[in-house]
C-alpha cells in the first residue's frame, strides 16, 4: 500500500466534492473514507456496494446512450433477468410504485434508467428499505452536448415526421432549438410529481412538472441553482464525464464490480454524423454552430445553469480520478 495515501490526504484531495470517497445523503455512498485504505490492503473488500440498485440518469447527447447499452450488455454478458427499466414519466413512477415489492425482494441488482431520475433513489427509499440505491451520471461540456442534441434530433424528425411538422424542425435555427428545449439538467433536477390516492383505493402519479416559456425551461442563475450546482455531490453517488469515458468506465468497474473496461471500451453508440456521411464537413457544420451559440449572448445567460453544473462535475471527476489512480498504483 502507498504510504502517502493516508486518509487526510484524501480529505484534502477530494474535498467537499469527493463523491467517490465520502457520504452524501440523500443516495448511498459509494465509498467511504475507511474503506480506501481496505481497498489496497483486503482485496476481497472491494465492491462491497455490490447489490446496489443502480439508477442511471441518462444526460441526452452526454454518452448516455453508449452507457445504456452498455448495461444492456453487462447484464445480458452476467446472464442477469433484470436489465434496464425506464423512470422518467410518471407511468414509469407508476410502473416502479407496483415494481417496489420485488426490488424489496430481489437478490438481482435492478438498473433504473433514465432522462430524469435523479430523485428516484429518495422515491425507491420511501417504499423500499432493504435495497441500497445508487445514482450517476455522465456530464458533457454544454456547447458541445447542444450541438451534437441538435443535430441529433434534425435526424430523428427525418425517420419519424413528415411535411408541415418535419419542416418546422428542419427550418429551426440552433438558437430557436435552444430556446424552445429548454435545459436538460434543469428539467432533470426540477422533476416533481404526487401520488394521490383515487376512490378506488389505488394510488395516481400526478406530474407538477411544466415548462411552458423560455424563462421556465431556462431559469436564470439565483441562489437556488448556485446550491444546487455546489452540492452536486449530495445528488449523485458517481459522476462521469463523456470527455474522458475510458476513465469513467475504469472508475464505474472499481465503484460497481461489473467489467465496465472489458465489455464497454470500444463501444460507441449513437456517435457520428446525423446528416452528413463527410466526417470533414460534418466537423466543420458543428463547429459553426459551436461558435455561433458561444458568440451569442443570449445563448450564453440561458445556459448558465448548466455551464456552473458541468464546471463543478468536471471539479468533481478530476478529484475522484486523481484519487482512483493513486489506489491503482498503489496495488
Amino acid at each position: 500500500m502507498d504510504t502517502d495515501m493516508d486518509t487526510e490526504e484524501v480529505m484534502k484531495v477530494t474535498g467537499a466534492v469527493g463523491v467517490l470517497f465520502l457520504e452524501f445523503p440523500p443516495n448511498i455512498p459509494i465509498v467511504k473514507l475507511s474503506y480506501v485504505k481496505a481497498t489496497c490492503s483486503n482485496e476481497h473488500q472491494r465492491h462491497h456496494f455490490q447489490n446496489a440498485i443502480i439508477n442511471f440518469w441518462h444526460l441526452e447527447k452526454a454518452s448516455g446512450s453508449t452507457v445504456g447499452h452498455c448495461l444492456g450488455d453487462l447484464y445480458q454478458r452476467l446472464g442477469l433477468s433484470v436489465t434496464v427499466r425506464g423512470g422518467t414519466s410518471c407511468k414509469r413512477k407508476q410502473d416502479l410504485l407496483g415494481y417496489a415489492n420485488y426490488l424489496n425482494s430481489s437478490k438481482e441488482r435492478p438498473v433504473i434508467r433514465g432522462h430524469a431520475t435523479v430523485g428516484l433513489c429518495d422515491f425507491i427509499k420511501e417504499k423500499i428499505t432493504d435495497r441500497k440505491c445508487s445514482v450517476f451520471t455522465v456530464f458533457r461540456d454544454p456547447y458541445d452536448r447542444l450541438v451534437s442534441y441538435y443535430f441529433f434530433t434534425r435526424q430523428v424528425a427525418r425517420k419519424r415526421s413528415s411535411g408541415d411538422q418535419l419542416a418546422l424542425i428542419l427550418n429551426e435555427t440552433i438558437k430557436q432549438w435552444i430556446k424552445n428545449s429548454g435545459s436538460s439538467v434543469w428539467k432533470a433536477f426540477s422533476n416533481e410529481w404526487k401520488f394521490e390516492r383515487k376512490d378506488n383505493g389505488k394510488e395516481k402519479c400526478i406530474d407538477l412538472q411544466h415548462f411552458e416559456t423560455t424563462e421556465e425551461r431556462w431559469p436564470t442563475i439565483d441562489e437556488h441553482l448556485t446550491e444546487i450546482a455546489n452540492n452536486l455531490d449530495k445528488h449523485l453517488s458517481f459522476i462521469g464525464l463523456t470527455e474522458d469515458l475510458q476513465t469513467t468506465f475504469q472508475m464505474l468497474e472499481e465503484v460497481y464490480g461489473l467489467p465496465f473496461v472489458e465489455v464497454c471500451s470500444d463501444m460507441h453508440v449513437l456517435q457520428g454524423s446525423y446528416e452528413l456521411t463527410n466526417a470533414t464537413e460534418q466537423r466543420a457544420l458543428k463547429m459553426s454552430a459551436k461558435r455561433e451559440i458561444m458568440e451569442d449572448p443570449e445563448i450564453q445567460r440561458l445556459i448558465q445553469f448548466e455551464v456552473l453544473v458541468y464546471e463543478k462535475a468536471k471539479e468533481i471527476f478530476e478529484a475522484q480520478k486523481k484519487v482512483f489512480l493513486k489506489m491503482k498504483r498503489s496495488r
